[in-house]
């Protein structure tokens, strides 16, 4: 569906559901897209995109950890927008990237950073591979050196640090919820 999403998106379609399985045909995750007609179906809509942002955050680990890269940068591109962070949590994200807090107690903010984020960032490869792999994918941190090149979990989390300072530029300067 990455191809086709950018289209859906130019014509003002909102995501409302992902496949979590492939298409044994296309070999792609479904979307279902809609768009609004009227002030109660944009109520709706909006509802239903937020629930599928819920979800998403929710479930990405277990059920999309298949999912190719591309794909899921499509996805992240129609719900970004909802998983903005509180000024609170930019400064808890500030924190974690000045060497303040650890990594295991921001996980969850960054990953929301991340969901935020990461499509309009233009990460550099490698970068991108850790936030792929780590913070959305949650996979181990060996195999997260591994797949990056980099020396292990302490060489990680500098890097995690040093983009998620990146990653804060690209987020709304005030939030108070």
């Amino acid at each position: 569906f990455p191809d086709v999403s950018a289209f859906w998106r130019a014509n003002a379609f909102a995501l409302l559901r992902i496949g979590l399985q492939r298409d044994t045909v296309t070999a792609t995750h479904s979307l279902l897209t809609g768009v609004a007609l009227n002030p109660e179906g944009e109520a709706l809509q909006q509802k239903t995109t937020t629930r599928c942002a819920r979800r998403f955050a929710h479930d990405l680990a277990i059920h999309f950890k298949g999912m190719d890269d591309d794909s899921l940068l499509a996805v992240l591109a129609y719900l970004g927008g909802q998983f903005g962070l509180s000024t609170a949590e930019r400064d808890l994200v500030r924190r974690f990237g000045g060497a303040a807090l650890s990594y295991e107690s921001v996980e969850d903010l960054l990953q929301k950073l991340a969901f935020e984020t990461l499509v309009r960032a233009n990460l550099c490869a490698e970068d991108l591979t850790i936030w792929m792999a780590r913070v959305i994918r949650q996979r181990d941190w060996h195999s997260v050196a591994r797949l990056s090149g980099l020396a292990g979990r302490a060489a990680l989390i500098q890097a995690l640090r040093r983009s998620a300072l990146h990653l804060l530029t690209f987020t709304p300067k005030e939030n108070p919820a």
